[in-house]
């Protein structure tokens, strides 16, 4: 699963929660405004282990940030 598809099926508020960041992050996750730090998709898997960190990455490189 990837970021954006991940952050829409849990809900960005419950996933803000989770992972312990701002609802305003979260949002620029979403849309790929920019890209997580590699401690942050290090929690989200900790948290979440259903995302697909190699599919993120690599969709995030082809469409310049949305992962």
């Amino acid at each position: 699963m990837l970021l954006h598809e991940l952050i829409e099926k849990v809900g960005p508020a419950k996933f803000a929660r989770a992972v312990g960041v701002t609802r305003g992050m979260v949002s620029h996750l979403r849309v790929g405004r920019c890209v997580p730090s590699f401690a942050l998709l290090a929690r989200i898997r900790w948290v979440f282990p259903e995302l697909d960190v190699n599919a993120t990455l690599d969709a995030a490189t082809r469409l310049g940030g949305r992962g």
